[in-house]
C-alpha cells in the first residue's frame, strides 16, 4: 500500500509541478501548459466591477489547473476554450454598437483593462470606455466560462518566463515539437460576444464614446 501511494504522488507530483512563479501541467495527450503567477493574478481581477466581465462564483487557480489538466479541449492550434467548473458570472464586456442599441440610459467615462505590454515586459492597465447604467448585474448574468489556452509565443510572454523555458529542457523541447502552450486568461461570458470575436484591450479604440468599438459595462449594484 505504501509503494502504490507513493507510485501515485509521483505521478500527481510529474502532472503538476509548481517551480517558483510557474506551474507546470502536463497532459496525457502529450500537451504541456504553462501557467504564470501573474496570469493567475489578472484573472483574479475578474471579481471587480470596471475591469471587465466578473465572476460571482468561486474561482481558485486550483480549478483552473484541475480542468487544464484532465478535461479542456485544447486544440493543436491552441485557443479559447469553454471551461466546465460551476462558476458563473457576469458578461459585462460588449461592442459599442449593441450598447447604444440595448442600454438606452449609457452614461459614459474611463475604465482599464489589463493586456500584457512586451516592450515593459509585464501586464498595464489600457483604457477603455467603460458605460455605467442603472440595469442590474443580474441582466447580464451568464453561466460560460472561458480560458484562453495559447501556442507558447515568446513575443507575448515576459523574459522571466522565456528565461524559465528556455532552461527547462521539458518545457524547452515541448515548445520546439509545437507541444507548449499557455494560459492567457480566464474570464465569465463567451470568448465571441454578440456574434463578435473580442479583439486585444489595444484594439478596442479607446475610451471615446466617438471611436470607441468596445466597452466595459458597470451595472447598478
Amino acid at each position: 500500500m505504501k509503494l502504490i501511494m507513493e507510485n501515485w504522488n509521483r505521478f500527481l507530483n510529474e502532472e503538476v509541478q509548481q517551480e517558483g512563479d510557474f506551474t507546470i501541467i502536463t497532459r496525457s495527450d502529450g500537451k504541456v501548459v504553462l501557467a504564470s503567477r501573474q496570469v493567475f493574478d489578472h484573472i483574479s481581477t475578474h471579481g471587480d466591477y470596471g475591469v471587465g466581465s466578473v465572476f460571482s462564483g468561486k474561482i481558485t487557480s486550483d480549478m483552473i489547473t484541475d480542468f487544464i489538466k484532465d478535461r479542456a479541449n485544447i486544440k493543436d492550434t491552441g485557443g479559447f476554450v469553454k471551461a466546465d467548473f460551476n462558476s458563473g458570472g457576469y458578461e459585462l464586456v460588449k461592442p459599442l454598437s449593441w450598447v447604444k442599441e440595448n442600454i438606452p440610459d449609457a452614461k459614459y467615462g474611463v475604465a482599464k483593462k489589463q493586456e500584457f505590454n512586451r516592450e515593459q515586459n509585464k501586464m498595464v492597465d489600457v483604457p477603455v470606455l467603460a458605460v455605467e447604467t442603472n440595469k442590474p448585474a443580474e441582466d447580464f448574468a451568464t453561466s460560460e466560462i472561458s480560458v484562453g489556452l495559447f501556442k507558447y509565443d515568446p513575443a507575448r510572454s515576459t523574459k522571466e518566463q522565456n528565461d524559465f523555458v528556455d532552461k527547462n529542457e521539458k518545457l524547452s523541447s515541448a515548445a520546439k515539437e509545437g507541444r507548449l502552450f499557455a494560459l492567457a486568461t480566464a474570464f465569465p461570458g463567451g470568448f465571441e460576444i454578440e456574434g463578435m470575436p473580442v479583439p486585444r484591450v489595444t484594439d478596442w479604440g479607446g475610451s471615446n464614446p466617438e471611436t470607441a468599438k468596445w466597452a466595459v459595462i458597470i451595472p447598478k449594484r
